[in-house]
């Protein structure tokens, strides 16, 4: 169910980028907030908000702007970091620091090799991964539960 839950991640994700980017900032979240209730992560409801509300956040952060460049690493550490608070109300943070580690790499590389190499289709497979890869990585925080 989680493989399923992270392809629609990385659907939505992708939506986003070809539609309307409210598609990606809000229905990511929420597949995360499904994903992370799915993995049997407790914790109070302001919890979850707060981590939707920081992941929403990051999603419509424009690394550009704030960087001087489109920054993917710097994207995919801040979406990863969005998910700071299970970690803060568990106390478990070697998994949760892994997670920021895959998220960021995964996001910088992937957009630097398809754009050092041309890859065709590079905005698919690049949002694909992204939204794959921000939503599967969840299950990290499972082991820390």
């Amino acid at each position: 169910m989680i493989i399923l839950l992270s392809i629609l991640s990385a659907i939505l994700y992708r939506l986003g980028g070809m539609y309307n980017t409210k598609i990606r900032d809000l229905g990511v979240p929420i597949i995360g907030l499904i994903t992370i209730h799915l993995l049997g992560i407790k914790a109070p409801a302001y919890i979850h908000i707060i981590a939707f509300l920081l992941y929403f956040s990051s999603l419509t952060t424009y690394w550009d702007s704030v960087c001087g460049y489109d920054n993917f690493y710097m994207h995919g550490y801040a979406c990863s970091l969005a998910y700071i608070p299970y970690a803060i109300i568990n106390g478990h943070y070697i998994d949760f620091l892994a997670r920021c580690l895959i998220c960021t790499l995964q996001m910088g590389l992937i957009n630097r090799l398809v754009n050092k190499y041309s890859v065709k289709y590079s905005d698919w497979i690049e949002e694909l991964s992204r939204g794959f890869i921000l939503n599967i990585t969840l299950i990290l925080l499972k082991f820390s539960t």
